[in-house]
Parts: structure tokens; C-alpha cells; sequence
């Protein structure tokens, strides 16, 4: 073989070789552009799936206190119209009270001392009444507070079942971010 064969076969292979290097670096250059793009394209998913639960999380719990409020203001208003009610009874009756015993002043003492005695029954059976009622709306108070306490029992648990979910999503970001960070290792250090 010839001086100019050996070094003409020289050329030739250092130009494939330098042709297989840059194929080589082009591949390279497109394999990190298409793992950048998948890296964003992952924190954008990521981005959203947060942004879809908190408004979730925040819908659930805006319905939750819109409920416990209305809840809450309907017994108000119940009681109030219960307590109005039996005020207005009250009246009435004191009222009906007073014009028999204007009516019965002018009659004579006998009558007076008698129907003194049936007004004093009465008063005893309003008092007996208004005792029952307030025991009634005391029992009625009770109720609503334990039905409020176990709506905000109720709330509490949703508060910590939200908890649970962010730890998971915070798990699972701590995750991404390890794969995202081992699949970077794996493309930029084999440089």
C-alpha cells in the first residue's frame, strides 16, 4: 500500500468519524430540546392539577359554611316566630284578664275575693306555662347547638380529609420533582 493510499484512507475516516460526531451531537441537542419540553409540559399539569383542586377544596368548603349558615338562620328564625308566637299568647291572655277584672271591680267584694282567687290559679297556670315554654325552647337551644356542634364535627373531618389530600399532592409533587431530577441526571450527565 501506498503513502498517499494509507493517508487518503486517514481522510477519509476522519471524516466520518467527524460526520458520526456531529449526527452524534445533533441527537443529542434534539433528545434534551424534547426533555425540556416534556419537563415543562409536566410542570405545567402539575400547576394545573393544583390549581383544580384548591378551587375544589375551596367550593366544597363555600358550600359547607353556606349550608351551616343557612341551617343556622332557619332555627333562628323558627325560634324567634316560636318565642313571638307564645309572647303574643301571653298577652292575650294577660290582656283577657285584665278587662274581666275591670269588668268584675264593679261588682261587689264577695265576687271581687272570688274571681281574685281564679286570677291567681290563672296567673299560677301562665307562670306553669311560661316555665314549660321556656323548658321547651332551653331543649330547642340545646338541640341546635348539638346540631351545629356535629356540623362543625362534620367540617372538621372534611378540614382534615383536605389535609390528607394536600399531604398526598404534596407527595406526589416530592415525587415528580425526584423522577424530574433523576431523568435530568440520566440525559445531562452522560455529557
Amino acid at each position: 500500500m501506498d503513502w498517499w493510499q494509507t493517508v487518503g484512507m486517514m481522510g477519509t475516516f476522519v471524516a466520518t468519524a467527524t460526520a458520526v460526531a456531529s449526527l452524534g451531537w445533533r441527537m443529542l441537542e434534539k433528545m434534551r430540546q424534547e426533555s425540556r419540553e416534556a419537563h415543562e409540559k409536566i410542570g405545567s399539569t402539575i400547576v394545573a392539577v393544583r390549581d383544580g383542586l384548591d378551587a375544589k377544596i375551596d367550593t366544597v368548603r363555600d358550600g359547607l359554611d353556606a349550608k351551616i349558615d343557612t341551617f343556622r338562620d332557619g332555627l333562628d328564625a323558627k325560634i324567634d316566630t316560636v318565642r313571638d308566637g307564645l309572647d303574643a299568647k301571653i298577652d292575650t291572655v294577660r290582656d283577657g284578664l285584665d278587662a274581666k277584672i275591670t269588668g268584675l271591680d264593679a261588682k261587689s267584694d264577695t265576687l271581687r275575693d272570688g274571681l281574685e282567687a281564679r286570677i291567681t290559679g290563672l296567673d299560677a297556670k301562665i307562670d306553669t306555662f311560661r316555665d314549660g315554654l321556656n323548658a321547651n325552647i332551653t331543649t330547642v337551644r340545646d338541640d341546635l347547638g348539638a346540631a351545629i356542634a356535629k356540623g362543625n364535627e362534620s367540617l372538621i373531618g372534611v378540614r382534615e380529609g383536605l389535609a390528607g389530600v394536600r399531604g398526598e399532592l404534596r407527595g406526589v409533587t416530592n415525587a415528580l420533582g425526584t423522577l424530574r431530577e433523576d431523568f435530568r441526571a440520566h440525559v445531562y450527565g452522560k455529557e
